[in-house]
């Protein structure tokens, strides 16, 4: 059975009165500041703890109007502070979040999608969604890691799905490839079919279930590469002065 797979007790829907009705308001956050001493406070604490079995010391950065359920920075996004020691590692994680990480300390390397991206502080990468990575401190000095994602919108949605005990293999994004035999049921001899003279396209079945793959591909931007670029480009602004 699909492990996805769950039983749910029958329940009834219910007609709700909208006549007349307006929607809602938005909850507006007010913006919140975290200060640094408030950071590098978090980090020695953090840095304190024994090695956790998964190797993870992290803490989250939770706005306080956050929902406890989906606590985030932002109504969608959350921000995740970590630490690793010299010598130490995670173990390998994967959920279908997407994440961008940003080192504000030390440096190491990730493994993610059959890459190995050595960082340094101010770097920053990403993890695809759904692909398994373990970060490791291979430095001398204490890794400090921001992570943003969006794990409150997934987990508001009730689809957000994690693996704490991933395959071992880490394997590029999107190189499992089926050595089965292509099936012509899955693939519409139309395509998109166009419907009126305004761009409306109609989109067979076979289609929609199953779309042509976009590979999301891990990206490192080291800080050394995009600080020359900046500076180039302050250079070119100022009139080559």
């Amino acid at each position: 059975m699909n492990e996805l797979r769950q039983e749910f007790k029958e329940l009834k829907g219910a007609f709700v009165e909208a006549t007349g009705v307006r929607p809602r308001e938005n909850n507006l956050w007010p913006p919140v500041i975290i200060s640094k001493e408030e950071i590098d406070a978090e980090v020695r604490r953090l840095a304190s703890l024994p090695a956790p079995a998964d190797g993870r010391r992290e803490s989250l950065i939770v706005h306080p109007l956050a929902d406890p359920a989906s606590p985030g920075l932002a109504p969608g996004i959350q921000v995740k502070l970590s630490v690793l020691q010299p010598g130490e590692k995670t173990k390998a994680f994967r959920h279908n979040a997407t994440e961008v990480n940003f080192c504000i300390g030390g440096g190491g390397h990730t493994l993610v999608g059959g890459r190995r991206i050595e960082f340094q502080q101010y770097d920053v990468w990403n993890h695809p969604s759904y692909v398994p990575y373990v970060h490791a401190n291979d430095g001398k000095e204490l890794q400090v890691r921001l992570t943003y994602s969006n794990i409150p919108l997934l987990q508001q949605m009730e689809v957000y799905v994690y693996d704490e005990d991933p395959p071992a293999a880490i394997v590029p994004a999107g190189s499992e490839k089926s050595s089965a035999a292509p099936d012509p049921r899955r693939k519409s001899p139309y395509g998109l079919i166009p419907i009126g003279n305004d761009g409306g396209l109609l989109m067979p079945y076979e289609m929609l279930i199953n779309p042509t793959v976009v590979e999301s591909r891990p990206l490192h931007f080291s800080w050394a590469q995009v600080k020359a670029e900046l500076m180039r480009l302050c250079f070119d602004l100022r009139g080559g002065r």
